[in-house]
């Protein structure tokens, strides 16, 4: 987490990390400053960026810029120290409207 406006937070690799350890991945990548959590607070800019194993579906990486990164980047930190794929990340239910509620929507 880095203390800025907009906020900046990050778990697990980095797309260049993923890449040098030679896993096979793809990359989700979206602006959500359409979205009605950033568009409600008046956000101008704000995204993800999410990496997934391909094999496993595990969620190897995610990076965060916005409102509400600094909640969403621990949620999907407990989520991958669960161990729980991008799909069942996908199928958590959280409070809408909330910076939490777009989690399933990112991967």
């Amino acid at each position: 987490m880095v203390f800025t406006l907009p906020q900046v937070a990050r778990v697990g690799m980095s797309k260049a990390a993923a890449t040098e350890r030679g896993l096979d991945f793809e990359t989700h990548l979206q602006k959500t400053d359409a979205w009605y959590a950033s568009m409600r607070v008046g956000a101008t800019w704000s995204g993800d960026k999410v990496l997934v194993e391909r094999s496993r579906g595990r969620v190897l990486g995610v990076h965060l810029i916005g409102p509400g990164a600094e909640g969403q980047v621990n949620l999907f930190a407990m989520a991958m120290k669960a161990g729980l794929t991008a799909n069942q990340t996908n199928g958590l239910n959280f409070a809408y409207p909330s910076f939490a509620s777009d989690i399933g929507h990112m991967v």
